[in-house]
């Protein structure tokens, strides 16, 4: 009996994979909705819209600094090697380079891995099954143990050779979970494994660089369960070219580590709102993996990969996780978010959130919320209806009454103005200025009982309450992730004063 199923190693013939294609969503519909509520669903369905074409321009920039990178910075493995001679240099030729990876490749006691040589590249697949909790990025003791032994081995035998960390995912629905994308699976499952092998083992954060593929490159057949499962893995590719060795001084190749950067911490949102600039390069062996942490609450909100972004962009590592443990441990604590405050709160409910926030905010310890993570501070919120918040002051959050010329949701830029003895203008810059310039998108505010705790107010019809503080508690209703440069120092702020 002849069997369609490749085998290992061999990409699916396009005759053996489904055909069907999938069920598209029932359209909803909108006449039982009243404005208000239509409203929002219009500002929800903006947001989507716009995290999806951040995630494209992520991709699009990815791929494009990969191959820059891999074009720029060739340097020749073995250049005893006859072969091509450019200028000085003998370059060896394609027989040889794939000759000599194939020999390395067998160096390799990687017995319980999938190893196979693609061209002139080693690829060693590891399960997301063994490595993470199953549809998270959160990697297992086991998984820990395994990526422990495969950078032993991969320094043994590829000590300074460029290493590309692929994620990959089958084609089972993300339904039900809080990733939004196979992509942004891939991205968190790749950046965990690239931030563990840059920290936790000998090998160096400038010979790697992270690819997320989503379910684009499946080795097998997705028709079967153990196709499935194959496909969800974490390839490590292994090229022929190597990294820049250090100069006399010791010093990062500047090139390279920028190229990490790029990769690393610009992948989680479109740079262009940023105007396409892009902070200094850090090194992952300079920044404290645990202590300095700064943990983003996942809750199923829409904007955590710009938030994270605009973290690492100062050089602290940021962790996206839903996980409570993970964020009782958390030394910085980020609450972002939009949508509707009724479903942020069931969300935060249902994943056993409420109680690790609430006590990470009576232990004073820094929190920062944004948007929505300023509304689920107060007592009550009166979207569709009575809901609890998170209790931590008293107050409401209620609806804006503008005019026909002011539209609901309020969006776009508008001035912040910082009460009299606040000091976070000064730190802001801009000389004795007491107002910045930030971006909104919400359609409900908060009233504060305690008037003290108010440090920015903002005119939208009327006047409202666009920050608080208390102790180290900062939340503003503005997005600092998507505010340029004066989002980014008020970010600074948080990180170096509160």
């Amino acid at each position: 009996m002849i069997s369609l199923e490749p085998p290992p190693g061999v990409a699916a013939p396009a005759h053996t994979l489904p055909r069907a294609l999938p069920s598209l969503p029932e359209v909803p519909s909108y006449s039982s909705l009243d404005s208000a509520q239509l409203e929002g669903a219009l500002a929800r369905s903006q947001t989507e819209n716009q995290l999806m074409q951040e995630e494209l321009s992520a991709i699009r920039e990815q791929l494009a600094s990969t191959t820059a990178q891999l074009a720029a910075s060739r340097v020749v493995a073995r250049p005893e090697t006859s072969g091509q001679v450019t200028g000085s240099t003998v370059l060896p030729s394609t027989v040889e380079v794939i000759a000599a990876m194939r020999s390395a490749m067998g160096q390799l006691a990687l017995d319980d891995l999938q190893v196979r040589l693609d061209g002139s590249v080693v690829r060693v697949e590891v399960s997301s099954d063994r490595l993470f909790e199953p549809g998270t990025a959160n990697l297992l003791p086991v998984g820990a143990s395994l990526l422990t032994q495969l950078a032993a081995d991969l320094e043994r035998v590829f000590p300074r050779h460029f290493l590309g960390i692929e994620g990959h995912l089958d084609t089972e629905s993300l339904e039900g979970s809080s990733w939004q994308s196979a992509h942004q699976l891939t991205t968190a499952q790749s950046s965990a494994v690239f931030d563990f092998l840059a920290t936790r083992t000998p090998l160096s954060d400038r010979q790697m660089f992270l690819v997320a593929h989503g379910a684009n490159h499946p080795v097998v057949s997705n028709a079967t369960a153990a196709g499935r499962q194959r496909n969800r893995r974490v390839e490590c590719v292994i090229y022929p070219e190597q990294e820049a060795a250090q100069n006399s001084q010791g010093e990062l190749n500047e090139k390279t580590a920028l190229h990490k950067m790029l990769l690393r911490a610009s992948f989680w949102s479109n740079d262009s709102t940023h105007g396409g600039k892009v902070a200094p390069p850090f090194s992952y062996q300079t920044a404290a993996y645990t202590a300095a942490m700064t943990t983003i609450i996942d809750y199923g909100s829409g904007n955590l990969r710009s938030v994270q972004k605009a973290f690492e962009k100062h050089g602290v590592i940021a962790e996206i996780t839903s996980d409570p443990n993970r964020i009782s441990e958390a030394e910085r604590l980020v609450l972002p978010g939009v949508g509707a405050f009724s479903d942020a709160m069931v969300a935060i409910q249902d994943r056993g959130l409420m109680e690790p926030i609430q006590q990470h905010i009576a232990a004073d310890r820094p929190f920062l919320g944004i948007c929505m993570g300023l509304q689920l501070l107060f007592q009550t919120g009166w979207e569709g209806g009575r809901n609890d918040g998170l209790g931590v002051f008293a107050g409401d959050v209620c609806r804006f009454e503008c005019s026909d010329e002011l539209k609901v949701p309020h969006m776009g830029w508008n001035e912040v103005r910082w009460r009299k003895g606040s000091h976070v203008s000064e730190v802001l810059g801009g000389g004795p200025r007491d107002s910045h310039f930030f971006y909104f998108v919400h359609s409900y505010y908060v009233r504060p009982s305690d008037t003290s705790i108010v440090i920015a107010e903002t005119n939208y019809g009327d006047s409202f309450c666009s920050g608080v503080s208390r102790g180290r508690l900062l939340a503003t209703q503005f997005h600092p992730e998507k505010s340029q440069s004066v989002g980014m120092r008020l970010l600074k702020y948080f990180i170096d004063h509160v």
